[in-house]
This record gives structure tokens, sequence and C-alpha cells, in this order.
């Protein structure tokens, strides 16, 4: 463990002072999560750490306009974005032959566009329809589907981090999807 870590509203305070120390305090604290999002969804070590450093970036940039409730959630899903953004990025090199195979796996992307100011009405009353529906679901399965979805977790991890079956974990997965989609569709969304 590095030390005592400082909690979220001092750091967003520091963001919002421009104290320099607070990018370099962010990574002290919410660092290692955002790498392992990024391995999760790049598995390349480099492109890993470069994701992190964008995404620290960014939140550098944003903060004095954006005022996040949890810097940690916020970062991650800065990591999250940065990280599928390059994703598409390799993967377009590869279609053009460019750039060499490399092992992929399943992404999903539900509604993770951050900082476009043309979508910004409709990202937070999407956003606020994905909490309402998350926050109705039982613990389990919000924590399976969150670290699904939002951490890009792999089920086999899944299944191992809470104990059950890959199975369960797969079955409750389309269920969610499935309910969600619904909810949304109720909610006006074409999903």
């Amino acid at each position: 463990m590095h030390g005592v870590f400082m909690d979220d509203k001092e750091l967003i305070g520091m963001f919002l002072r421009r104290e320099e120390a607070a990018v370099a305090e962010a990574e002290r604290t919410y660092g290692e999560l955002c790498h392992w999002v990024a391995m999760n969804v790049l598995r390349d070590e480099e492109y890993a750490r470069e994701c992190v450093n964008d995404a620290l970036l960014k939140a550098w940039e944003a903060i004095p306009r954006e005022k996040p409730e949890n810097l940690g959630g916020y970062l991650v899903v800065l990591t999250r974005n940065t990280a599928l953004n390059r994703y598409e990025e390799i993967h377009a090199l590869k279609r053009s032959g460019a750039y060499s195979d490399r092992p992929v796996h399943e992404i999903h992307n539900l509604a993770s566009r951050v900082g476009l100011p043309e979508d910004e009405l409709m990202y937070k009353e999407l956003k606020r329809s994905v909490n309402e529906f998350l926050r109705a679901l039982p613990p389990d399965k919000r924590r399976i589907f969150v670290s699904r979805v939002f951490l890009l977790m792999r089920e086999s991890e899944i299944s191992e981090a809470y104990g059950i079956k890959t199975s369960t974990v797969r079955s409750t997965l389309l269920r969610i999807r499935k309910k969600l989609r619904i909810y949304l569709r109720n909610e006006g969304y074409d999903v």
C-alpha cells in the first residue's frame, strides 16, 4: 500500500484550484484501478499505461467545467472510454492490414460517451435511467452487471471473483440485458 490516499473531495478541490499535484495524487489513488480497466479492454501493458495517462489528462482538462461526485468512477469511465477508442483504432489498423492480430474479447459499450456537448443532455438522461435501473437490481446482480459492462471483466473472472458458476454469470447477464432493454424502451430510448 502506498500510504494514506486523499479522499475525492480533496482531490477534486486540487483539480478545481488547478494544482498540478492533483494528477499525480489521482494517479496514486486510482491509477491501479484505471490500469486494470484499460488492461481488460486492450490486453497490452503499454497501451493500458497510455490510456490511463490520457484519461488523467482528460480529467485535468474537464474538471473545472465538470465536478464529478465520484472521482474514482469518473476516472474509470474516462479510462474505459479511452481504452475502447484505442481498441477501435487498433482494430481499424488491423482491418487495413497495418496491424498484426492480437487477442480480442467481447466489449459491451453501453452509452459510455463522455464530454460531448451535443450529446450531454441525452447522455445525462440516459445515465439517470440506467442508474435508476441498476439501483432497482438486487446487489449481487448489480455487481455482476457492473463488473461485466463497466469494468469489462470476463465472465470467468466474475465467476471467480464472486464464487459462482460461469453459466450463472452468463444467464444473469442475459436476463439483466433483456430487462434493461425493455426498461430503456419504456423510458423512450430506441435500443
